[in-house]
């Protein structure tokens, strides 16, 4: 019998998959997660907002030499 416990239960998990996995196009590589995360939150402020968001986020983990 399906109770409101076991309903709960799963909606938690599924919410918490989805909440881990990446919006898009996950590769395995972090720089296109980095992408895909700046491309959320900065996309709609412009192209320029975008990209130094992604530059700061690259050079924090390291993936990316200092442009200074």
């Amino acid at each position: 019998m399906i109770t409101a416990d076991r309903i709960l239960i799963v909606l938690g998990a599924v919410i918490i998959v989805l909440m881990t996995y990446p919006l898009f196009g996950f590769t395995g590589n972090p720089e296109q997660l980095i992408a895909g995360d700046c491309r959320i939150i900065y996309g709609a402020a412009g192209p320029k907002a975008e990209f130094q968001c992604r530059e700061l986020l690259l050079q924090e983990h390291g993936l990316a030499a200092p442009s200074w």
